[in-house]
């Protein structure tokens, strides 16, 4: 799996397959989302997800269900929110070369703010991720005290980053 090129994001399902993000040969400039299959003690060469899942945008931060039947990411493709937004894609259990099309998680998680690095909890009820939203009151006042600043850049909100988590239940429901 390892190359002389970049492997980063891994996720793991529990038969050992990985999921991940790579520059490597079968993409839209060699860099998206790859799968390595784990076989008699040793990584498969890593395949290429679907054009479902790789798109001509930037396709990264895979989450895979522990029985790989569903795919979160992260996309900067047409038709999103305006920056990074999360989707899900359910793979066929007839034929598991093939998956659903993206499903966006709607506006209510992707705010045009770079969503990224879902994850839902083992049970499936809370979704976890990463968003640069910010602060209302940031967004409405573009000049700010020193003291203003301060106090927002060391706080939720402040456009660099921060955890955030919301029920998940409503994902499973969209396949």
């Amino acid at each position: 799996v390892n190359t002389k090129g970049m492997e980063s994001q891994v996720t793991v399902s529990k038969n050992y397959t990985i999921y991940f993000i790579a520059n490597l040969e079968g993409v839209r400039n060699n860099y998206g989302i790859y799968r390595s299959e784990y076989k008699n003690g040793r990584y498969l060469k890593p395949e290429a997800l679907p054009e479902q899942i790789n798109s001509k945008g930037l396709d990264w931060t895979p989450w895979i269900s522990a029985d790989e039947d569903m795919l979160l990411w992260s996309s900067w493709r047409d038709g999103g929110q305006g920056s990074g937004d999360l989707y899900v894609s359910f793979r066929s259990k007839s034929d598991p070369k093939q998956w659903s099309d993206a499903i966006n998680l709607g506006p209510e998680i992707n705010r045009g703010d770079n969503e990224r690095f879902p994850s839902l909890s083992p049970d499936g009820k809370y979704l976890f991720f990463l968003s640069d939203k910010l602060d209302p009151y940031l967004e409405k006042n573009k000049k700010l005290a020193h003291s203003e600043v301060m106090k927002y850049y060391f706080q939720a909100g402040n456009g660099m980053c921060d955890f955030y988590w919301v029920k998940g239940d409503f994902i499973r429901k969209l396949k």
